[in-house]
């Protein structure tokens, strides 16, 4: 299922932020990597940098609905 799959990644994409942060790593810099990252996945997805871009900005308009109140626009982003 869709939301399972979302969860996981999210709670292995917490467990590895939390992991750097005992090495020393300042929350920002693991937070600019993530989005590096998640911009790469989303360039395989979109095939174009550009596009990636843009999927990633309609992904965060969705879940910012949701945390406003419409949450028929996806899965809980509650951590």
């Amino acid at each position: 299922e869709q939301a399972n799959v979302i969860e996981a990644v999210r709670r292995l994409t917490r467990s590895l932020a939390n992991k750097s942060a005992t090495k020393g790593a300042e929350p920002a810099d693991v937070a600019i990597g993530m989005i590096y990252g998640l911009h790469d996945i989303a360039t395989d997805l979109a095939r174009d940098p550009v596009a990636a871009i843009e999927w990633i900005r309609t992904a965060t308009d969705i879940m910012e609905r949701a945390l406003l109140g419409d949450s028929a626009d996806g899965p809980s982003t509650a951590h």
